[in-house]
């Protein structure tokens, strides 16, 4: 993800959550076991995603037809 990305441009964990049919602690697990989107911590208690980088995983996640499949890509640390 690019690092000039401004912040209102990222997606937070809940906006994904929606835009995707899952529940936020969806999101948050995926993200604890090293699944889901890549994402960035822009402080402890503040974690995005770049709608870009969503759009990549899922396409991985329709190619390989699991979520288990198409691990996290790049990002930060849960």
């Amino acid at each position: 993800m690019s690092t000039t990305t401004p912040k209102k441009f990222l997606l937070t964990t809940a906006e994904l959550a929606e835009s995707i049919g899952v529940a936020p602690k969806t999101v948050r697990n995926w993200r604890t076991q090293g699944l889901g989107p890549a994402f960035v911590r822009l402080s402890p208690n503040d974690v995005r995603y770049d709608p870009a980088d969503v759009a990549e995983w899922i396409a991985a996640v329709k190619r390989s037809g699991s979520i288990k499949a198409a691990p996290l890509t790049t990002g930060g640390a849960a």
